[in-house]
């Protein structure tokens, strides 16, 4: 192997056991839960046995690092994580690429985040005058398997993307 590509190798190696320390250790059973993810102003009726028989993916957020660093670094820096409308979490690590179930109560609260910020537009006007660290982008996919960007950018400061974002890093397998 060439030694850029064995650096290139290292540097996406090292990303992503960092990212996996960070959001993915805390817990790991799928038995854990979050606090709802939205307020309680608009509750969705939500049928998670209905829900449940959809196919494909129904959030995925991608995360990189915006700081200096080298192009290398900033490849090495794209992450991803994702949840169906079954409930399969995709929480992709170096030790194991496989699934995790997410509890229906966890479903339950990022369908409603989901459904509460698309119909809403929730972040439409939300920015953080932020230079530099991670940029994230939520990306929901409707029944009908539409893309819709809920949310691009910093999320520091704003409580329910951080908690949709914890509540599917807590689903790691390791």
């Amino acid at each position: 192997m060439e030694e850029i590509e064995m650096k290139k190798l290292m540097s996406l190696v090292l990303v992503a056991v960092m990212s996996f320390g960070l959001f993915g250790c805390s817990k790991t059973t799928a038995e854990t839960t979050v606090e709802p993810v939205i307020a309680a102003s608009k509750k969705v009726a939500v049928d998670l046995d209905e829900l449940k028989k959809n196919e494909g993916e129904m959030l995925v957020i991608t995360s990189h690092y915006t700081g200096e660093c080298t192009q290398e670094e900033y490849e090495a820096s794209f992450y991803s994580v994702s949840v169906t409308y079954s409930g399969v979490v995709y929480n992709p690590n170096p030790i194991c690429d496989g699934h995790t179930v997410m509890s229906d109560s966890d479903l339950k609260s990022l369908y409603e985040f989901c459904i509460d910020a698309y119909e809403n537009d929730t972040f439409k006007d939300y920015d953080e005058d932020t230079c530099d660290g991670t940029v994230y982008e939520f990306v929901y996919y409707d029944l009908d398997g539409n893309a819709h960007t809920l949310y691009s950018g910093h999320c520091n400061n704003n409580e329910a993307l951080k908690k949709a974002h914890e509540t599917i890093t807590n689903y790691s397998i390791g």
